[in-house]
């Protein structure tokens, strides 16, 4: 059966399409879920990392769990599913200390970023130097918590705004070269764009009722005013 080159040229057409289209919706995918995640973080993420914190020490206890398990060859799924209530539970039990230590996690990979020969020049007393950063992570955030907290999720939320429009731009090639271009050639407006929603987003979450700390609550009346009250 001989087939004409027009419909070569269709089926050629069509494997060229299907793969552009199906690059198109997970950038529109990506982009959707890096905005409304980023939208999370920028407004609410004070009070949405008290949710997320316990997940995550789920999610990293499901993953110790199935290793612990396959390595004594238990129960995969049982290992899993113990491993994640574990740590879940400690993790909104103890929601505080495990902020401060990421927080003093993030400060020593931030020492070692900064400071990459860290292991050759402190030598054997690299563990203490990391011990150091950790520890002046871990006080600064049980310090500064709500703060720190704030601005942290303030710059990751507009970070992911911005990440997630970038792919929507590129979907358009009339849009997507000028972009690219002045991007090149002004790299400091990346900063700006991350920098000035992350500004307006910490400042409406110091502002946010909900979200302070020690909020005032109505005192409760003692049982002798109740009852002058009941009284009257």
């Amino acid at each position: 059966m001989l087939v004409s080159a027009n419909e070569v040229a269709g089926v050629t057409d069509v494997f060229t399409w299907l793969p552009a289209m199906a690059l198109g919706w997970v950038c529109i995918l990506y982009a959707a879920v890096n905005i409304s995640l980023g939208m999370v973080f920028l407004l609410y993420g004070y009070r949405a990392c008290r949710w997320l914190i316990p997940i995550f020490c789920a999610v990293i206890g499901s993953l110790v769990g199935c290793g612990v398990a396959a390595k004594y060859e238990f129960n995969l799924l049982l290992g899993t599913v113990v491993g994640a209530i574990v740590l879940g539970i400690i993790g909104w039990t103890l929601y505080k200390i495990v902020c401060c230590a990421l927080g003093g996690l993030l400060a020593a990979i931030i020492l070692t970023l900064m400071w990459p020969d860290v292991a050759d020049r402190a030598g054997p007393y690299v563990w203490a130097v990391w011990g150091a950063a950790f520890a002046v992570g871990f006080v600064l955030v049980l310090v500064l918590f709500r703060p720190l907290l704030i601005i942290v999720t303030s710059v990751y939320g507009a970070a992911c705004v911005v990440l997630g429009m970038l792919p929507l731009a590129m979907l358009w090639p009339a849009v997507s070269e000028p972009v690219m271009n002045f991007w090149v050639s002004q790299p400091w407006v990346l900063v700006v764009l991350v920098v000035a929603p992350a500004v307006v987003g910490a400042v409406l979450q110091f502002l946010d009722p909900a979200a302070k700390e020690g909020a005032a609550k109505p005192a409760k009346k003692k049982p002798a005013a109740m009852k002058e009250e009941a009284e009257e």
